[in-house]
């Protein structure tokens, strides 16, 4: 029997330290998110973000990580999108 609660025992701290760790990372991220916001508002006058951001325009999907940005062509995926009346 004590096996048993000793085993449960380890998996409640396991999962005390992989909760209280994506807790942390959660909360490190919103802060970072918060301080890149309030930074460009004051030194751009614009109120943005560049942490991560989606835009599509013209057939591309823009994707902006960490100030990074990256292009995908999705023309063919819309145009299969349409043929099958999702959009």
């Amino acid at each position: 029997m004590s096996r048993v609660l000793e085993k449960k025992k380890k998996r409640l701290k396991r999962r005390m330290v992989i909760l209280c760790v994506l807790l942390y990372l959660f909360f490190i991220i919103s802060c970072l998110y918060t301080v890149d916001y309030s930074y460009n508002e004051i030194a751009t006058g614009e109120c943005r973000q560049d942490l991560l951001s989606f835009s599509v325009i013209n057939g591309y999907l823009d994707i902006t990580v960490f100030g990074d940005k990256i292009t995908i062509d999705i023309t063919g995926l819309t145009e299969k999108l349409r043929s099958i009346n999702i959009t």
